[in-house]
């Protein structure tokens, strides 16, 4: 009863019409996937995208600092903090 399901038919004849108004007739979530003969594994389950280590570490940056200001004091340690900076 819970298995998922595969819809075929031509473009334009009401399978997903369908489905939606039966999910929400019976108060099912429902989750549609419209595949087609150029769908890849990607389209599903996502795919990697390049990333600068930078970014990251801005923000790891950003958050010590953050941190770091809250729990000591920053005028006393400028020296360290500009030696993170550099």
């Amino acid at each position: 009863q819970n298995e998922p399901t595969l819809l075929v038919g031509e473009t334009g004849c009401g399978k997903t019409t369908v489905i939606q108004r039966l999910a929400s007739l019976s108060g099912h979530e429902l989750v549609v996937q419209n595949l087609s003969l150029q769908t890849d594994s990607t389209d599903l389950l996502g795919g990697y995208r390049p990333l600068e280590i930078r970014h990251i570490a801005r923000r790891v940056y950003t958050d010590f600092v953050e941190l770091f200001v809250t729990s000591f004091s920053k005028s006393q340690n400028a020296q360290f903090l500009d030696y993170v900076t550099a």
